[in-house]
């Protein structure tokens, strides 16, 4: 029998609806602390929301946003806020994604007056507007993997990355210039090449090449996290880092490696290969697109590894020469590792100690409440009524919930609903048990509400 004693919840429990990373000190709703060059954020553990509207309420002169598929009520809110405040404000968005009958927010916008701009890929291939990127004041970069959307926030697996870098900027607000037609698309990146931070775009900058470049210098670890990994070239230069004795390591997305062979044979050439399957809703996802290459540059942006992302869409791949923000990736994929592989995972080296805090994502399947439903969490420590959980129609039956606790720790924890008589109803059965390992790995809880205390 396990002795350890159980920890209490002490330690910074957060709603989903108002929870920002450690990191960050300033609240949703108040201006923004200027960042360090860099930052990087991880959904399901941080709320990327929060994140961005943060930055967007730094805003004194402008917000360029190119949205693959800008959904968010809170941020067109913020935006209609911030317009009234004299901030000039304009949006592209995809063309095709804009036509579904569910996507209307920013027929919305336009109605208020908002430059709207909807631009397709290259004919024949399936392209897109596929940027995730914001621009600040041209000083600041917010991008990712990070669509605006209640799915991308609550359930999945992205990554935000806010960038303040001048040449960085310079190059974003060149993208979206082409973007408009204010500027003649042209090939190469701004940014010299031995710059700390780097940037690309397809379809223009022949990315895929950037990448096999950069998996071919690697010598000792490759670490994928790839939402669409479909090129035969990528994969080639993998399978060959494979055999020469890299450890190469790539985790996919189940509803992308269906139609797909080059994640098997990476797999065949050494590699260790996990297939997510984000069930957190229908709309789930891993939708990482990132890489980490000897644990200090990291590949990032909006960027699927696929013929699509390199040759038809407007897409950003972001180099990234940082040995600190490597680690941050490294824990993600570690998370990522953890909750997905069927293997044995071996840790990765780690340029820090474990963190003293871990992150946690509480993720509830509650068929019989509906979203108008209070359901919170409940353990020593936390404040009465107890943690919000946040639901919404996009991930209905599932509840999500972010929390950080002890690395090391062993919690016990319940759920309720709260009703609007001021009365509860507590799930049935003795608590539940959560252990976060001595490594502090991003860790994912599912559970199902119990309808009978066994």
């Amino acid at each position: 029998m396990d002795m350890r004693p159980f920890t209490k919840f002490t330690l910074t429990l957060v709603a989903a609806s108002a929870m920002l990373p450690m990191a960050l000190a300033t609240p949703p709703d108040g201006p923004a602390v200027t960042p360090p060059t860099a930052q990087a954020w991880f959904a399901p553990f941080d709320d990327l929301e929060a994140v961005t509207l943060s930055q967007l309420r730094s805003a004194r002169r402008s917000i360029r946003i190119a949205h693959y598929n800008p959904r968010s009520e809170a941020m067109a809110a913020a935006l209609v806020e911030l317009r009234g405040r004299g901030v000039q404000i304009e949006i592209v968005s995809d063309l095709r994604v804009s036509r579904q009958p569910w996507n209307t927010l920013d027929d919305r916008l336009e109605s208020l007056g908002f430059p709207i701009l909807r631009r397709s890929g290259a004919p024949g291939l399936g392209g897109s507007m596929h940027h995730k990127v914001t621009l600040i004041d041209d000083e600041v970069v917010l991008t990712g993997s990070y669509n605006w959307n209640a799915t991308a926030r609550l359930v999945n697996e992205e990554h935000l990355l806010v960038l303040r870098d001048p040449k960085l900027a310079k190059a974003y607000r060149l993208e979206i210039d082409e973007l408009w037609g204010r500027r003649r698309e042209q090939a190469g990146s701004p940014v010299a090449p031995d710059y700390r931070y780097q940037v690309f775009f397809s379809p223009e900058d022949d990315t895929a090449a950037k990448v096999c470049g950069l998996i071919e210098a690697a010598r000792e670890t490759i670490d994928v996290a790839m939402y669409a990994f479909r090129d035969q070239r990528v994969a080639n230069v993998l399978c060959a880092a494979a055999r020469r004795g890299v450890r190469v390591r790539l985790v996919s997305e189940v509803k992308q490696a269906r139609d797909t062979r080059v994640d098997e044979q990476v797999a065949a050439a050494g590699g260790h290969v996990v297939i997510a399957a984000n069930r957190g809703s229908a709309f789930s996802a891993m939708h990482q697109k990132y890489a980490i290459l000897d644990g200090k540059v990291v590949i990032a942006g909006a960027c699927n590894w696929s013929r699509t992302g390199f040759e038809a869409s407007s897409e950003d791949l972001l180099i990234l020469r940082d040995a600190d923000l490597a680690d941050r990736f490294r824990r993600d994929f570690s998370g990522l590792l953890a909750r997905y592989s069927t293997q044995p995972v071996t840790a990765s080296a780690s340029n820090d100690p474990p963190p003293a805090v871990t992150s946690v994502h509480l993720l509830l399947r509650h068929p019989g409440a509906s979203t108008e439903e209070r359901v919170v969490v409940r353990g020593d420590g936390i404040p009465a009524p107890g943690l919000p959980l946040l639901s919404h129609q996009e991930i209905q039956p599932a509840w999500s919930g972010r929390l950080r606790l002890p690395t090391g720790a062993r919690v016990e924890y319940r759920y309720a609903i709260l009703h609007s008589d001021g009365t509860a109803t507590a799930e049935p059965g003795p608590p539940r048990v959560l252990e976060v390992d001595a490594a502090g790995t991003p860790t994912v809880r599912e559970d199902t509400w119990r309808t009978t205390p066994d």
